[in-house]
């Protein structure tokens, strides 16, 4: 695992970080003292997927206990080198806050920490590794979905969300891509993850705003805007992202979408959506009235957590059959997001033509880029949207993170 992984003197951050550790019993409980992490783990850092997952504050890669060979994950976080300044004692008290909010949390559906270990200025953090991939993957493009499933999902992601909710934290990215299953093709057991971007108490300043424009609510997305003012701490923007995320993952599609991220946040702020397409004729009133309960423009007038709980939708028979008009709804979304893609990839391979006929002595001259190209490229396109091969697009197409600078 390389030197990075030697072990010797702590630092002075180090010694100051287990010296808090050492105050908290969540964090003491779980952190390995005096133990390095090679004795106990193999970390996989090498290959071509080998990051699981990347963030600001640092990958996540595989680990293979050496004990059980059991796999997990494992996120390195590095230590400041110094906290003389300002902006490590800054850096030092929000890893102390990512590590001190993750000991604490222990249910069922939300990813925690197993244990960590401190040294060579990197924190591991060793989690549960969750094999099922996301509920982008693994629902939405799911051959055969049925909304008992989607009940069974949802279910579980209200039952996470309301355990946060009732530590007084807000998830702030609660999107389809942070809810993940535990074991492949097993909606039994889901975590949601990404837990590094909720937050205890209110956003400071419009500077601090993160949105994504398929789930930001209208409060947030009119602040992002400096339409509005910055909102009051309060659970209104997750239960705002959970509606969206029962519509998508009923309809197939997003109650909010368009070829811009502007023409989408004004769609939010405009409250632009309906239940007209076909899919939803196969639906149940009661799903829909639950969407609508939790997309209220007004964030007062939203469900809670607890509320959305006990609405009816969750506690009934509802139909186990197929969604088939899901895929339908579906294929159209992915064609609107990449039609502008396949333009750009078209341009680029002429391009790439023009320059080998050039070198080859076939051409002197550069070719006129046709717009019946173009046209005969997405019919194509969407010949080949009948096949399931558009899953990678779609994952790409909503990871979209939108940061006010």
């Amino acid at each position: 695992m390389g030197g990075c992984f030697s072990s010797g003197g702590m630092s002075g951050p180090e010694k100051k970080l287990v010296s808090i550790i050492q105050g908290s019993k969540s964090m003491n409980k779980r952190y390995k003292k005096g133990v390095q992490v090679e004795s106990a783990y193999d970390i996989i850092m090498t290959g071509e997927d080998c990051i699981l997952e990347k963030s600001k504050t640092g990958n996540t890669y595989k680990a293979i206990k050496k004990s059980d060979q059991n796999s997990f994950a494992v996120k390195i976080l590095p230590v400041p080198k110094s906290i003389g300044n300002q902006s490590g004692l800054a850096e030092l008290q929000a890893l102390i806050s990512e590590i001190g909010f993750m000991c604490k949390l222990d249910h069922r559906n939300i990813a925690s920490i197993v244990e960590f270990y401190i040294e060579g200025g990197m924190v591991y953090s060793i989690m549960e590794l969750m094999t099922g991939g996301t509920v982008m993957d693994t629902v939405i493009l799911k051959k055969s979905f049925s909304e008992r499933d989607a009940q069974q999902v949802f279910q579980q992601m209200l039952e996470g969300l309301q355990y946060l909710h009732s530590l007084g934290v807000a998830h702030r990215n609660l999107k389809l891509e942070n809810l993940v299953l535990v074991r492949k093709g097993d909606l039994t057991h889901l975590k949601i993850i990404d837990i590094g971007h909720a937050q205890v108490g209110a956003v400071s300043n419009q500077a601090d705003i993160r949105i994504n424009p398929l789930y930001g609510s209208p409060e947030m997305v009119k602040a992002y805007l400096k339409r509005g003012p910055v909102p009051k701490p309060g659970a209104g923007p997750d239960m705002w992202s959970a509606g969206v995320i029962l519509f998508f993952i009923l309809g197939g599609y997003p109650p909010f979408y368009a070829d811009q991220d502007s023409k989408i946040l004004n769609s939010i702020i405009e409250n632009d959506w309906d239940f007209d397409k076909p899919v939803w004729g196969n639906i149940s009133s009661e799903a829909k009235d639950l969407i609508k309960s939790l997309m209220k423009f007004d964030a007062r007038d939203r469900l809670l957590s607890k509320q959305a709980l006990n609405h009816k939708w969750l506690s009934m028979e509802v139909a186990a059959e197929d969604l088939g008009d899901r895929r339908v709804e579906h294929r159209k979304y992915i064609k609107s997001k990449f039609k502008k893609a396949i333009y750009i990839l078209l341009a680029i391979d002429r391009m790439q033509q023009v320059v080998e006929d050039i070198k080859s002595g076939k051409s002197k001259r550069g070719t006129v880029f046709k717009a019946s190209s173009k046209k005969q490229l997405i019919t194509k396109n969407e010949e080949a949207d009948e096949g399931s091969k558009d899953g990678e697009e779609f994952l790409d197409a909503n990871e979209i993170e939108v940061n006010l600078e």
